[in-house]
């Protein structure tokens, strides 16, 4: 019916007779076309939708990640700052036990009111405190240990290298060890003695005093409580050190504190050393001397200290030396301790000696004024004493015809003799100056060199400068291709719009 009123509509506005089946053609086509238009726009607005979806799911991950990366920074800036509490009162307890030990060490090798190796009342109070200290110290010890496996596994997004518990990570076996170190100690009522033949004497010894000497390990705890008291392990400089791959260690610290105030450093390890050797040798040398009559008093600490100078520094005076094995061994560990520090204050003072090319240059200039302007004051002083070697010269020859007294003309021929003699030296002198002088000249080929060396300087600075204005420029043609398809995309998408606007009109025609 719809095909034969549209053919009398036709009819009446003159096109004649229409033949059917082309009306029917076109009313598919144009069918079809609606409906494709249809799932074009069914399509656009599903692949726009599906754009979105995935869009919002890309932000909300980015979003999660910084929220995740966040929140572990915060965690690991929250244990390191415990960290950094257990490990101060760590290095308090473990370098003050140590302190503790070696006095009561004195008092146990006392035989005031009591026999040598012997324990005192106030000795006994003191190994309780060394005691009590020990066990507050393998807490901090176990509290260092798993707080710095929380900071790896904070760094990490998985336990792989780590471990899946701090009891299965090598961190663990770490704490350990330094466990078993740190719980050497002397306690309460342990008074044995130990008797051994050393070289033509006996050596008697304490466990107090082997114990004392095993514990001296422990100054270890310096580096560990002044790494968190140094710029260079803050959050920052640990940031810094993980984008390029490494690990702000004690080493790393230790490292960079010596590269900026390396005589502070090499002044308080050097310090640190003595003490340390002096007082291990000398538990096993001052009783060796005492009992075999040995004349080197090691009871006065000074001399303990002043053979670990004299080896550290391989002077070697032999006026102390140490007798028992023990002894030569901790003094063979400081002979190669004192050539390593030796050698870096060697090296320091080195660097820090030499000259620049700008300090050298202005040096030379410096002693080539100087070396001239002496030179000046020298020609000055010939001047005065060539006038007053003449006018002693006319009167010597002026003299000699006039009759006189021998001894003025023997004053004369004197002072003749000796400004001639001061003439001579000081032309002497002047010539060295000038010698001097010279010497700070530069030579045509030398002054060559160095001006294409500055030459050099300056290109390859001009080089470092062009290269940098190419990378700018490299990033603004970058910049200006993400503008351009930036306003592509624009583009593009205003286009889509007017497309739609379009469809939804046509849609709201068919509708209407």
């Amino acid at each position: 019916m719809a095909l034969a009123v549209r053919q009398a509509l036709l009819r009446n506005r003159g096109y004649g007779e229409v033949d059917t089946g082309d009306l029917e053609r076109q009313v598919a086509i144009q069918r079809e076309d609606r409906i494709r238009g249809f799932l074009d726009e069914d399509y656009s607005e599903a692949d726009n939708s599906r754009w979105e979806i995935e869009q919002k799911r890309k932000d909300e991950a980015r979003e999660a990640k910084k929220q995740l990366l966040d929140k572990k920074k915060e965690n690991i800036s929250a244990i390191k700052k415990k960290l950094r509490v257990w490990d101060t009162i760590g290095s308090i307890l473990g370098v003050g036990g140590l302190a503790i030990a070696f006095i009561e060490l004195e008092d146990n090798y006392s035989d005031d009111g009591k026999e040598r190796y012997e324990s005192s009342p106030q000795g006994t109070f003191l190994r309780c405190l060394i005691s009590v200290t020990t066990m507050i110290l393998l807490v901090c010890v176990y509290k260092h240990h798993s707080l710095t496996y929380s900071i790896l596994r904070e760094k990490q997004t998985s336990g792989e290298g780590v471990g899946s518990t701090f009891y299965k990570s090598s961190q663990f076996k770490k704490c350990l060890l330094e466990i078993m170190y740190c719980t050497i100690h002397c306690p309460p009522g342990l008074d044995l003695e130990f008797e051994f033949e050393q070289l033509n004497g006996k050596l008697m010894l304490s466990a107090d005093s082997v114990l004392s000497v095993m514990m001296i390990l422990r100054v270890y705890f310096f580096t560990r409580g002044f790494k968190h008291y140094s710029k260079f392990a803050n959050n920052h400089a640990d940031e810094v050190c993980e984008t390029f791959g490494t690990e702000a260690s004690v080493l790393f610290v230790m490292k960079s504190e010596f590269k900026e105030r390396p005589y502070v450093i090499l002044g308080a390890t050097m310090i640190v050393s003595i003490f340390t050797f002096a007082l291990a040798s000398r538990v096993f040398e001052r009783p060796y001397n005492e009992d075999n009559g040995e004349n080197m008093n090691f009871s006065y600490v000074w001399n303990a200290l002043w053979m670990i100078v004299v080896v550290m520094t391989t002077v070697g005076y032999g006026d102390f030396y140490p007798r028992t094995h023990l002894g030569r061994v901790i003094i063979v560990i400081a002979c190669f301790w004192g050539v390593f520090m030796v050698s870096m204050m060697v090296v320091t003072l080195t660097e820090n000696s030499e000259f620049s090319k700008g300090e050298k240059r202005a040096y030379e200039i410096l002693a080539r004024l100087k070396a001239k302007q002496k030179a000046t004051q020298i020609a000055k002083h010939i001047v005065l004493a060539s006038f007053r070697f003449n006018m002693v010269k006319k009167l010597k020859n002026s003299g000699s015809a006039i009759v006189g007294s021998k001894r003025h003309i023997r004053d004369i021929e004197g002072t003749y003799i000796d400004r001639y003699n001061k003439l001579i030296g000081l032309v002497q002198k002047f010539s060295e100056q000038r010698e001097i002088w010279k010497k700070w000249d530069l030579e045509d080929g030398e002054m060559l060199r160095q001006l294409n060396e500055k030459i050099d300087v300056d290109i390859e600075e001009l080089k470092n400068q062009v290269a940098g204005i190419c990378e700018v420029e490299q990033q603004l043609q970058r910049i200006e291709k993400f503008q351009a398809s930036s306003m592509e995309a624009t583009r593009i998408s205003l286009l889509h719009m007017e497309e739609l606007n379009v469809q939804l009109k046509k849609i709201l025609d068919n509708i209407w």
